[in-house]
């Protein structure tokens, strides 16, 4: 089932191109926990919500009308609107009413959207701009997601001592003055190591083992705050793997969303009443995902590799977005090289084209420096590998067949759905 026409976000093209788009600046993920939050009364200005978009949402209309106390925030990772819209059985039939399609941020990628989902703020405000990016501070590519340091062995900058907490630039969304408690719930292997330590000073996330884990604590969390109001937030990041590996539309993409779904809705069935009552859920996605094609891909190969050397200081990379850091006067040389490697299979970025991209303060130095001087923007279906084929895992196909960071609209275009807890009792 598809989508109403009527139900998504009408994008810009690209420049030119007719499978790339911009991310709309006024309409997007970084405005969803804001608008969340106004649930319990916490103010923000017009512009940082999402609120002059749901006016005609009869659903947000009346959840706002009602006495909201406690606020679960679910982020599925990877999951576009066409995913959210196709794969759950009992959510979509009320999407009209209590649903939004918004736009993810440049670049769609774990790192930098995720920063925005929490922190409320465009890339450009927190300064986390991509996966695999520059840091002045170290001199170094540092990968956002593990907080390792490039190297010939790399080195974990947590252990070795780096605080890298001022290196992001925004407040938390959430402080000890709006008598809001504030619960985190991620997988354990990622809890308070990696990407977390970027997003909080006080508030440690809580680890979970299985989804089963992960709903019987949000209970458990939910009753424990009783009297309080509560902000929970829940990441999911298994829809992320499964779609890299099986594709989003793959059936088992589906089966993992639905079984997501049923234990949430049992959730919901184990609350008391009265909690209930007062309970808003959100769920929302960071980006979507895009299946690769095998005809598509760009190999650099190890020759071309070190001819790179002549032109860059570094690159990083953001799945389908590759951040070149160029040497002093060798930028326009470097573009004719790339543009005759791509062969049109994506488009060139340069810091004139960042506003439309990132918004106001795009031009900032401390944003240059990290995000790059040259983008490439990888087009429908494409994919980049330097020194390999990009071919992991050839007996079994249980690796990369989808990917994000670029700018097609199944990146991009991700759900907003809220309602109350006690419509599903």
């Amino acid at each position: 089932m598809t989508l109403p026409s009527n139900e998504t976000l009408q994008l810009m093209n690209y420049k030119d191109r007719e499978d790339l788009f911009y991310p709309d600046l006024q309409r997007n993920i970084a405005q969803i926990a804001p608008t969340a939050l106004t649930l319990l009364e916490k103010k923000f200005p017009p512009k940082r919500t999402l609120l002059p978009h749901l006016v005609e949402k009869s659903g947000w209309q009346l959840l706002s009308s009602q006495k909201i106390s406690k606020v679960i925030f679910i982020i599925l990772d990877a999951v576009g609107s066409e995913q959210f819209y196709d794969h759950t059985n009992i959510f979509k039939k009320r999407f009209s009413t209590n649903g939004l399609v918004v736009s993810s941020v440049y670049p769609t990628i774990t790192s930098t959207c995720i920063p925005s989902l929490q922190l409320g703020q465009m890339p450009v405000r927190h300064g986390i701009l991509g996966h695999k990016i520059y840091f002045k501070e170290i001199n170094n590519i540092v990968n956002t997601l593990n907080l390792y340091a490039y190297g010939n062995r790399g080195c974990n900058l947590t252990k070795a001592g780096v605080d890298v907490r001022p290196w992001q630039w925004s407040e938390e969304l959430i402080n000890p003055k709006d008598d809001i408690i504030d619960v985190r719930l991620i997988e354990n292997e990622i809890a308070n190591k990696g990407l977390s330590l970027f997003l909080t000073n006080e508030e440690p996330y809580i680890g979970y083992s299985s989804h089963v884990d992960c709903f019987a604590c949000a209970e458990r969390i939910i009753k424990k705050n009783r009297n309080n109001k509560l902000f929970l937030n829940i990441y999911i990041g298994s829809t992320d793997s499964i779609a890299h590996r099986f594709t989003p539309s793959s059936d088992i993409l589906s089966e993992e969303i639905q079984n997501i779904e049923s234990l949430l809705l049992r959730l919901f069935q184990r609350l008391d009443p009265e909690i209930a009552k007062e309970t808003a859920f959100i769920i929302t996605s960071d980006h979507g995902q895009e299946t690769i094609k095998e005809e598509r891909k760009i190999i650099v190969s190890e020759e071309e590799r070190e001819e790179l050397e002549r032109y860059i200081r570094f690159y990083g990379r953001s799945g389908r977005i590759i951040h070149f850091y160029t040497k002093k006067g060798k930028q326009e040389d470097f573009i004719q090289w790339l543009e005759d490697k791509i062969d049109g299979k994506g488009v060139i970025a340069t810091p004139k084209d960042y506003p439309l991209l990132l918004g106001p303060g795009s031009h900032q130095k401390e944003v240059l420096a990290r995000l790059g001087e040259v983008q490439l923007i990888l087009g429908a279906e494409s994919a980049i590998y330097f020194g390999h084929s990009g071919n992991f895992d050839l007996t079994y196909d249980l690796d990369l067949n989808a990917t994000h960071g670029s700018l097609t609209k199944s990146e991009l275009l991700v759900p907003f759905f809220f309602d109350r807890v006690s419509n599903y009792r």
